[in-house]
């Protein structure tokens, strides 16, 4: 019995129903949202992050151990322990109309004392009731206007906010800028209770207002419940309640036959020993002699696939120099037909690429097809004093004399595979042009003149309607035609279509014609044509296997006829004519570049 004139001791202990969000509104955890599990933990002192099979499983854990009656007293700032403690709230019955006049820019240290984050929970969620079965009300009073709130704070798209005390009502107005900022501001009013902080009422002007708890609604009430953005600072100690006494958390280790154990191996450096002692060092020659032994054997061994022979590389004398250049001029004179026209058909050569004389001619000498190639790297060459040429000249000879390193991609296997249904189609077509058109298949011409300098013609064409009516013709199979003709082609054009396909092609389509663009390797191609046959025209055919080909009869152009042939065989007699003496490429070593 206590004595007269002592003070009386009570214990304050809270309860699920005395903190927003410390009760469960089903039966079960699991079908609670996400927002709603952690703010449950939250009220206990437990952890709240995580992902939502970890929510459900501390939860029922909690509420199996028999701690889920355990409240935490501090949370919210220990908030709701001192209302219970001793202050009282009234609740006004009428629902409270914001005034009209009298607004004033928010002072932060001016807010209801009482105004926590658990007043925003229990407005939003547990104050707006939900059935069982009801999901898609519980999605929209719940999670979405608290997730998209905080979205909005954090974007700053909260401002204006004005406040006015009114009957022991705290009401709030403020703007907030919807997501699409092109749209006018919401207009958001709140009020609170000045006792306890509670949200009495609050309205929004946008279409999702109509249970008054939007997402703009939230960001304002989140943006108000900060205690940095309400200029208030953290309490002292001694405000707060005894927690020294409460010891320390417990951990729930998780059961043994729930244990997550990585399944990938530990990384270990076992599989990057190299067995190979550090020091070897395999000299040239050891390295040739071992290759040459293999060779001798009866059986390929996989080292001869692997490693190749290196040649040991050796400088151009003045006296080597000299004897080249004079080896080049006999080379030259072998190579001219004996005839006297202008440009001689080499024998055994209309075949073209399925004829072994054919690749035997051309490959000593310049040909249309890489005219464009020698005239760019001939202007690299003639500034570079290096008694070598680039790198760039040494794949080219590789390719263009040896036969090294040969790329047939399946577009140019069909080009020659179709090259003679496409010369029956040009020549049916031109049929419709001038009845009395001729076309014959032809092989390798020669230059006369400069005998370095050869090509190959699709065809020589007879036009009685062409003066002079002899010319030639190159058929090529372009890959942009596979499916369509260019008469469809041209309409997609008009269109305003494809241009990123047309900005690649070797063409363009100039009021509704098809014309050759003048810096394209097959330009030069005939051009160069032209230049050694001594021809005066040739019709540049685009083959489309789905409609009549686009055809563009190209004219002689002396000037650049010159220009192209003469940086072609000025290239010939310094690089390609050395190189079929010394025979450096197929060694890997660059060719030598005569001088003078």
């Amino acid at each position: 019995m206590a004595k007269e004139g002592t003070p009386t001791v009570s214990f304050v202990r809270l309860t699920e129903d005395d903190v927003p969000g410390a009760k469960f509104s089903y039966e079960t955890a699991a079908e609670h949202s996400n927002i709603q599990l952690r703010r449950w933990l939250a009220c206990r002192g437990l952890k709240s992050s995580g992902n939502r099979s970890e929510l459900v499983e501390r939860c029922n854990d909690c509420i199996a151990s028999g701690r889920s009656v355990d409240i935490d007293i501090t949370i919210d700032g220990g908030k709701w322990y001192q209302k219970k403690a001793g202050i009282l709230v009234e609740r006004s019955a009428n629902k409270p109309i914001p005034p009209v006049t009298g607004w004033k820019p928010l002072v932060a240290t001016s807010l209801p004392a009482q105004y926590n984050y658990g007043n925003v929970y229990h407005w939003l969620v547990e104050s707006m009731p939900t059935l069982p079965g009801d999901t898609d009300n519980q999605s929209v009073v719940t999670g979405k206007p608290l997730v998209r709130g905080q979205q909005y704070v954090q974007s700053g798209n909260v401002g204006c906010v004005e406040t006015k005390v009114s009957d022991s009502i705290f009401h709030v107005k403020a703007k907030v800028l919807p997501s699409m900022r092109n749209e006018n501001p919401y207009t958001v009013t709140i009020a609170l209770s000045v006792v306890s902080g509670t949200v009495l009422d609050a309205t929004c002007h946008c279409k999702s207002s109509a249970l008054s708890r939007c997402s703009h609604i939230a960001a304002v009430l989140l943006s108000l419940c900060d205690p940095a953005d309400r200029g208030a600072s953290d309490p002292a100690c001694t405000d707060l309640p005894c927690q020294w006494h409460r010891g320390s958390k417990r951990k729930m280790p998780d059961s043994i036959n729930k244990k997550v154990y990585n399944s990938k191996r530990k990384q270990t450096n076992v599989i990057a020993f190299d067995p190979r002692p550090a020091g070897t060092i395999i000299t040239v020659e050891a390295k040739n002699k071992f290759l040459t032994d293999l060779g001798k054997a009866d059986t390929i061994c996989m080292w001869q696939t692997t490693l190749q022979f290196t040649y040991i590389d050796y400088d151009l004398s003045r006296e080597r120099n000299e004897l080249l250049s004079c080896i080049v001029v006999h080379i030259l004179n072998n190579l001219r037909p004996s005839v006297d026209e202008e440009a001689a058909l080499m024998p055994n050569t209309s075949n073209q690429s399925a004829s072994t004389e054919w690749h035997n001619q051309r490959s000593v000498r310049m040909t249309a097809s890489s005219a464009k190639e020698a005239v760019m790297l001939w202007r690299k060459e003639s500034v570079d004093q290096s008694s070598v040429v680039s790198e760039a000249s040494l794949k080219f000879v590789q390719r263009k004399v040896w036969g090294l390193h040969q790329v047939v991609t399946r577009y140019m296997q069909e080009g020659l595979e179709k090259e003679e249904q496409a010369r029956m189609d040009y020549f049916a077509y031109m049929k419709q042009q001038s009845p009395l058109v001729e076309v014959q298949p032809t092989g390798l011409w020669v230059n006369v003149v400069e005998p370095c300098l050869a090509c190959s013609p699709d065809g020589i064409v007879k036009d009685p309607s062409e003066n002079p009516s002899v010319g030639c013709v190159e058929i090529k199979v372009l890959k942009i035609f596979s499916h369509r003709s260019p008469v469809e082609l041209k309409s997609a054009v008009e269109r305003g279509e494809m241009k990123k396909e047309m900005s690649s092609q070797c063409f363009k389509i100039n009021n509704g014609n098809f014309t050759l663009k003048r810096s394209h390797g097959y330009y030069y191609q005939v051009q160069f044509q032209l230049g050694v046959t001594g021809l005066s025209w040739c019709d540049f055919v685009m083959w489309s296997p789905v409609g009549e080909p686009a055809v563009e009869r190209v004219y002689r152009d002396d000037v650049f006829i010159a220009e192209i042939m003469s940086a072609n065989k000025k290239y010939w007699k310094a690089v390609i004519a050395p190189e079929l003496v010394e025979m450096r490429a197929p060694r890997n070593l660059k060719p030598f570049k005569l001088k003078g």
